[in-house]
């Protein structure tokens, strides 16, 4: 029969994966407390939550709220960096304390928007511009060939126009 305080630990992790679009599961074996409050502070600004959590009480709550890819994450002591809207700013966070602290975090893998991706692919992540970049670009390749296709059509309009003003101008009249 499990004990109240670990229903209620499993119920509140339930709601926590399944509100979040992104989770990230590290070990943090070898961190000392004050590098934890570090990387927390570092997470936080990003708006994301890291949490020590018990592998047997999160893979029942991950079960329980649809996520059960995480499972296959969970080995050794783990914590989950939960949250944040923008994928790529929670793994950066994390890369960024790892290369600047050179301590022995270990990143096993996340999901993002309950699809499993490995350490390896979320290392890629961290490669990628910002968001706003993305979407610039983006913009910036679907304009580019209206504006091209806006070009070419118009030069017929235009060059009949500098003919006729040239014509008025042979003429003798004003170019107004």
């Amino acid at each position: 029969m499990p004990s109240e305080d670990k229903v209620k630990e499993v119920a509140e992790l339930e709601q926590v994966l399944s509100q979040a679009p992104v989770i990230i599961a590290t070990g943090y074996r070898g961190l000392k407390v004050a590098d934890l409050f570090q990387l927390r502070k570092q997470l936080r600004a990003q708006g994301v939550r890291y949490r020590i959590v018990k592998n047997t009480l999160t893979k029942l709550a991950a079960e329980r709220a649809g996520k059960q890819a995480l499972a296959s994450l969970l080995q050794g002591p783990t914590a989950l960096a939960l949250g944040a809207a923008d994928p790529v700013a929670a793994t950066k966070a994390i890369q960024d304390f790892i290369r600047t602290t050179k301590l022995p975090l270990e990143v096993y893998g996340g999901l993002i928007d309950s699809r499993a991706y490995s350490s390896a692919d979320l290392e890629k992540l961290t490669t990628l511009p910002p968001r706003e970049v993305l979407i610039a670009q983006l913009l910036g390749s679907i304009q580019g060939p209206i504006s091209g296709l806006m070009g070419v059509l118009s030069a017929p309009v235009q060059n009949l126009l500098w003919l006729l003003q040239a014509r008025v101008e042979q003429l003798g009249g004003t170019s107004d």
